[in-house]
């Protein structure tokens, strides 16, 4: 854990110091998620996608942020928006499909298209 404060330490002032970067923002805000401080990583998660409202990555750190507050509903609705944006081709998008299952899993909700959908 002395990695995980030191790269959280580096990543609050990346964000302190560049407030534009999208990526940033939202790897602290994942970092907090992962940590167990969804509350904390609200307000990185939401700027991140204020910034790059096209970037998936962006999308699924506020839905993680969601979910561990839980707000299950705007969690799956923010998760499989993730989902649609990723191509079809991206090697990425089969593990995107599978937490996108688990969040409906965990939300009680009917699987989706995109999540029934063959590889």
């Amino acid at each position: 854990p002395a990695e995980a404060g030191e790269r959280e330490a580096a990543l609050r002032k990346v964000v302190a110091l560049a407030p534009e970067r999208a990526r940033a923002s939202a790897e602290l805000a994942a970092l907090l998620v992962a940590s167990g401080r969804a509350r904390e990583a609200r307000p990185f998660a939401e700027r991140a996608l204020d910034l790059a409202p096209w970037n998936g990555f962006a999308v699924e750190t506020l839905a993680a942020v969601a979910l561990g507050i839980g707000q299950c509903q705007p969690a799956l609705a923010l998760q499989r928006r993730a989902a649609d944006l990723v191509p079809e081709d991206d090697p990425a998008r089969d593990a995107l499909r599978a937490r996108t299952a688990a969040y409906e899993a965990r939300c009680g909700a009917a699987p989706s298209a995109a999540t029934k959908a063959a590889p």
